[in-house]
This record gives C-alpha cells, structure tokens and sequence, in this order.
C-alpha cells in the first residue's frame, strides 16, 4: 500500500504531463484543420446556379466533419488530460456543421440568406472556442462559405434586374425628334434610374462590395447629368452636357464590364 501511494498509483495524470497531454492534441488538431482549411479553399467559391451551391457547401462539409472526426477521435485519446474548454470547442462543431446541411439544403434566396446568416453565427461560437482551445488553426472559413450565398444571390439578382433595364430601354422608340424626342430622352433615363435604385438594395459579396459601390457612383454621375438636360435646355448648355457624356458613360461601361466579369468568371 505504502508502494503503491509512493508511485501515485491510481491517481490521474500529472499537471505536466497533463500540458503536454494538450500540446499534443493542439498539434494534432491544428494539423487536421490545416488539411480541412485547404479543402474548404479550392471548393466552387462562385456558384453560378443553386446545385453548384449546394454541390460545393456539401463539398465543405465533408471535409470539416473528416477534421471533426479526427479531433474526437484525439479527445478520446487525451483522456483526463482533457481541458473545459477543449470540450467546449468540440461541443460547438455540430451545431455549426448542421448550419452548413441547412446553407446547402436551402431553395431560395430569402432561406439562403437565413442560412447564411445562421453559418456566420455558429462559425463565429466555433472560431471563439477554437482560440479559447489554441486551435489557431480550427474554427476558420465560416465566412467564406456563406459568402457563396451571397454571391449567388447577387449574381442572379444583378443579371436578372440588368437584363430587364436593357430590354426595358430596347423597346423604347428613341428615332423621333421634338416633344416625342424629349419623351422617349426621359423614359431611358428613368429605366436607368430604376436599375441604380434596384442595385442599391442588392447585397454583394464582400469582395465586390467596393466594385459595386463604383458602379453604382459612376451610374449615378452620368443619371445626374442626363436628368440635366430638359426640352428647355438651350444649344450650347446641351453641347456641354453632351461632352460630359461622352466622359461619364464609358467610364460606367467600363466599371460595370469589369464587375460582369467579375461576376460570370
């Protein structure tokens, strides 16, 4: 007996033995997210329809419950060594992989959005617990996948509002001249006015908030000075605002050639 309490037999581990118990499980955690972060990266980050969302969020999924299932099968083996709030970060997984089901799952915008918004939120509680765990490398990409949403959302919303300005203007008869001339003048640019109200409304995704916003500055610029111009409008203040066309409207085609790229690569 006396042997037995000299050797700490029956007693759990040491505090030093439980830190290195830890480091271990960091080491090896932080090594199977690393793998998981990498997959989650090369996933479709601009999904042009609804399958290819759910096909790539499914795809992300996957890879993170691989990591989750490493990481319990790790809190398994760290035994009493466990800390609370290791335990709390593994704790958080499942709510935020379930997050994800939904984000795929979802069938139109308005529950994508939901969803996304609900994958921020528990990615956000599970990226917390990870520092709190020194899982540095855990808990990350939350955002990038709901971003996929976003993007998809926008997209479809852009083209879909674009394509009917254009045919909107298309079928407006511009040829006539005098009052009918002035009429028709108006009629565009109230079309174009109502594709800068639309876009005001829409959500990019983070990485073409600021193309966006350009966009819709220069679309604004050229409104304005269009609205300028009115069947009282004399000769040579019209010459005027007609050079300053010739400035502002291919500087808004640019722009917005350059966000469809964005948009269709």
């Amino acid at each position: 007996m006396v042997a037995a309490l000299l050797t700490g037999c029956g007693a759990g581990p040491s505090a030093e033995q439980r830190r290195a118990d830890r480091a271990d499980f960091v080491r090896a955690g932080n090594a199977a997210c690393e793998r998981a972060n990498r997959e989650v990266a090369a996933d479709n980050a601009r999904p042009k329809y609804a399958q290819a969302l759910e096909s790539s969020v499914t795809e992300s999924r996957g890879s993170l419950r691989s990591a989750a299932l490493r990481l319990h099968e790790l809190r398994g083996d760290l035994g009493e060594s466990a800390s609370p709030s290791i335990d709390a970060f593994l704790g958080a997984i499942d709510p935020f992989l379930s997050s994800l089901g939904q984000l795929a799952g979802a069938a139109d915008p308005r529950a994508r959005q939901r969803a996304a918004t609900r994958v921020r939120r528990r990615g956000d509680a599970l990226y917390r617990a990870a520092r709190a765990a020194r899982l540095d490398r855990c808990g990350r990409g939350a955002n990038a996948i709901a971003e996929r949403a976003t993007f998809l959302d926008y997209r479809q919303a852009y083209i879909r509002k674009d394509d009917a300005t254009l045919e909107r203007i298309a079928a407006i008869d511009t040829s006539a001249t005098g009052p009918a001339f002035f009429a028709a003048y108006r009629d565009v640019t109230r079309a174009a006015r109502s594709q800068y109200r639309a876009t005001g409304r829409m959500t990019p995704p983070r990485n073409l908030r600021e193309l966006h916003r350009k966009v819709r500055r220069s679309l604004n610029r050229f409104l304005n000075t269009r609205e300028l111009v009115t069947s009282n409008t004399t000769r040579e203040r019209a010459t005027v605002l007609f050079a300053r066309f010739d400035v502002q409207f291919p500087h808004y085609q640019r722009l917005e050639r350059r966000l469809r790229r964005e948009i269709n690569r």
